[in-house]
């Protein structure tokens, strides 16, 4: 039998604000946010959720909605979501959440986005220095493809994702998070600047009552006070996973996420059509509203033992690994150390035989596969497996990166630096085709190029790259992997190329 439509649990009206939602959104984590709903394991069910800025973000050619943004209210969120084991019992705290990502995309009748750089003096970004003012370009989507008519030329497939995707902390936890950000923004270097060349940002971003919303705690509740001024805002990835921006966390990949409190709650948001590693804009991944479809089940495929077949299965080690595939050295009609693991999904690759054990809530699952990387147990991180679904690109170019900054001054195994520098060479280069600065730094914000900390050993300098495939641009693939013999000549050619794109001199700028 077809499995049935995934219920939708957190529907969205886009006509609403977060706030006048059926199940009011919230954009703060705290353990005392009500649950809006619950899900079985092995439930396939349906979330839809507006874009990070509840819809502040207007389709035209004007970057002030950018630039006057209160960014004290983002992201919003849709849940919390109590999860529940198929005989009704609650996820636990100690264990591991596993969710599996069945599908997603944008809500129907709304299929545009857009990606933007905020002013130096309202959020700036990782290119402050360079690009201090508010930019937004607009994108549409043909199926599985994004363009702009604020940078043509350029056409991708998305790989879209959820920005933010985790669980509800503790009152442990949440104390934890609070006092270290709280520490580090009190003794910090009040002039500390991002590569030491950057304008200055917040060193955090510690809890406050502005902008902040509940869920279904409203103002006129006597805590909501007190859990406005508590909660955590949901600009850091953290130890619940939260907002990770891991591009390729798109359809069939799975997150393993820890519990921190009965029935995990849940949450997801800040839905992506695109992002290009780093996010670097800030606001720099293709922004939308959209859907995920989910299933809490999954399986981990890693492979932790290798087991001779002459030697017999030790089912009290494999009992323990709920996350792992166990390989066993057998041929593939050997049915002799298998005779334990009926219950078992049988996967086979070239010439070994695989068992699964199908993951939902794993019980105390925390404590056996998330190790501490802190003082307390809570310090820990979610674990993501990728999906097989991405975007397929033949030819790269890739710019280099070391950790000396743009004043020459030698930093040792600085990753960030050096992938600054990456990111300028990058900007530098394709704006000589026809482009600005500010939408090559747009476009490599959100298209689908790879970062990569190539070398982190060889003191001084830390090595990063940033490849871009070139088969994104519609029109001068050859050019822009072409060196500059004849520069003049590519020049000529690109902008005859462009000469029908008359929204070329319309980018969106403050």
């Amino acid at each position: 039998m077809a499995p049935p439509t995934p219920r939708v649990i957190v529907p969205i009206d886009l006509k609403k604000k977060p706030w006048e939602q059926k199940l009011p959104l919230h954009n703060r984590w705290h353990p005392h946010i009500p649950a809006v709903a619950d899900v079985k394991v092995g439930e396939v069910f349906r979330v839809e959720m507006v874009d990070w800025t509840g819809g502040m973000i207007k389709d035209d050619n004007s970057a002030m909605d950018i630039k006057l943004i209160d960014l004290s209210s983002v992201h919003y969120l849709s849940g919390p979501i109590r999860v529940l084991d198929k005989d009704g019992v609650p996820a636990k705290p100690g264990d591991l959440l596993v969710v599996e990502i069945c599908n997603l995309g944008p809500l129907p009748g709304d299929e545009w986005g857009y990606t933007a750089t905020f002013d130096r003096e309202n959020g700036g970004g990782f290119l402050t220095d360079h690009f201090p003012c508010a930019t937004k370009a607009i994108w549409y989507f043909e199926g599985i493809y994004a363009y702009s008519p604020h940078i043509p030329g350029v056409r991708f497939p998305g790989l879209t994702h959820p920005g933010v995707i985790g669980t509800a902390p503790s009152i442990e936890l949440l104390n934890i998070w609070n006092e270290r950000e709280r520490k580090l923004e009190e003794t910090g270097l009040q002039s500390f600047k991002l590569c030491e060349v950057l304008h200055s940002r917040p060193l955090a971003n510690l809890p406050s009552t502005k902008g902040c919303q509940l869920g279904k705690i409203q103002k006129d509740n006597p805590e909501w006070e007190r859990i406005a001024s508590e909660a955590a805002r949901t600009i850091p990835g953290r130890e619940n996973g939260g907002n990770c921006d891991i591009k390729n966390l798109s359809r069939g990949s799975k997150i393993y996420l820890p519990v921190f409190m009965e029935g995990a709650n849940l949450s997801a948001g800040d839905m992506h059509f695109s992002q290009g590693d780093g996010e670097i804009s800030f606001c720099g991944a293709i922004e939308m509203s959209g859907f995920l479809e989910l299933n809490i089940a999954g399986l981990l495929m890693s492979k932790i033992y290798l087991l001779n077949s002459f030697c017999p299965v030790n089912t009290n080690i494999c009992s323990k690994l709920p996350l792992f595939i166990v390989w066993v050295l057998a041929p593939l009609d050997s049915t002799q150390c298998h005779s334990n693991y009926e219950h078992h999904l049988i996967l086979t690759q070239g010439n070994f035989t695989s068992r699964v054990i199908r993951c939902e809530i794993i019980r105390d699952g925390m404590k056996e596969f998330l190790t501490p990387m802190g003082p307390t147990l809570l310090h820990v991180n979610p674990i993501f497996e990728i999906g097989p679904v991405e975007p397929r690109f033949s030819e790269w170019l890739v710019f280099e990166g070391i950790s000396v900054d743009e004043g020459g001054r030698q930093h040792y195994l600085d990753a960030t630096v050096a992938y600054k520098r990456a990111v300028l060479n990058a900007i530098d280069y394709l704006s000589k085709f026809g482009y600005s600065k500010e939408q090559i730094y747009l476009l490599l914000s959100c298209c689908p190029c790879e970062g990569r900390i190539s070398g982190i050993v060889d003191s001084p300098n830390a090595c990063a790259t940033l490849a871009i495939p070139t088969g994104i641009f519609d029109q001068v693939n050859d050019s822009i992997i072409a060196l500059f013999i004849n520069f003049e000549k590519l020049q000529h050619c690109f902008f005859a190329s462009l000469n029908h794109y008359t929204t070329m001199t319309r980018f969106a700028t403050s």
